[in-house]
């Protein structure tokens, strides 16, 4: 009965996914030993300005076009009581890293941070190397140089 409850919720999720999209890329986060990193993940892609993001466990997967993007991971901070209060997960403060990377559907990119982690508002680019999906060309005049949400930006300086 389980096998048959678990196939039925596969093929749901299966299903699910929209006739010629992308598959998923996963992105991966680690500290300069090597570790995984807990946090907010977010994406934007350079030419559209579209968006896209997922909680990190150490890793998650999204569905992203072949391009450009912008890479930025917000450290959560342990305690984090304003979670228990309705307020913010308690990642403020935690600091942010920085990348910009070329996507290739279904191909897993693990980035790992340089050093220590930067304010988030006003991050440097490239404070984490991303390997094979590292994109190291400069911005073009009119493309973003950083990632701004205003939720998880508010509280730093």
């Amino acid at each position: 009965m389980t096998r048959i409850a678990l196939a039925a919720l596969l093929f749901g999720c299966a299903a699910a996914r929209p006739p010629g999209s992308p598959p998923d890329t996963e992105i991966a986060i680690q500290d300069p030993t090597g570790d995984p990193m807990i946090g907010q993940l977010r994406v934007l892609e350079v030419a559209t300005g579209k968006r896209d993001g997922c909680q990190l466990g150490g890793s998650c997967s999204l569905m992203l076009p072949e391009g450009t993007y912008l890479v930025k991971f917000w450290k959560e901070r342990s305690g984090g009581m304003r979670a228990l209060h309705g307020g913010a997960s308690g990642h403020r403060g935690g600091g942010c890293l920085l990348a910009r990377i070329n996507v290739k559907p279904g191909t897993p990119v693990a980035c790992k941070a340089n050093g220590p982690m930067d304010k988030c508002r006003r991050s440097k680019l490239h404070t984490m190397n991303c390997g094979a999906a590292a994109q190291m060309q400069e911005r073009k005049p009119g493309e973003p140089y950083d990632i701004f949400t205003k939720e998880l930006d508010e509280d730093d300086d």
